[in-house]
């Protein structure tokens, strides 16, 4: 049997895979101690991102997507705000808060 080499659209776009790439990210932090509600929703919060611009690329053009992109973007602007909450090393917080802006920069063009 010869392997499936369909692609999906979202695999394409640069901005899902930041996205997958800040869900990585925050899973792996090295998180303040008794911070397992921040935590929980930072990582709730990232995965939506990566949820999110898939299933709008899923859906083809017009509102929904353009919803869909939305809600990431939300959800971009949820993991900014933990990340400004949390003691994290300034590398640390200066890949984060970079990577964070790109994404937000690129779904902010993809709901126009």
């Amino acid at each position: 049997m010869e392997p499936c080499t369909f692609t999906f659209p979202h695999e394409r776009l640069d901005a899902y895979a930041a996205a997958v790439e800040l869900a990585r990210r925050v899973r792996r932090l090295r998180w303040p101690a008794r911070s397992a509600s921040i935590r929980d929703q930072a990582v709730r919060a990232s995965a939506s991102v990566v949820l999110n611009i898939a299933e709008g690329v899923g859906r083809g053009p017009g509102d929904a997507r353009t919803n869909s992109h939305r809600i990431a973007l939300g959800s971009v602007a949820e993991v900014h705000a933990v990340m400004a909450v949390i003691d994290l090393n300034e590398r640390e917080a200066y890949e984060l808060d970079q990577l964070l802006r790109r994404l937000a920069a690129m779904l902010t063009a993809m709901t126009r």
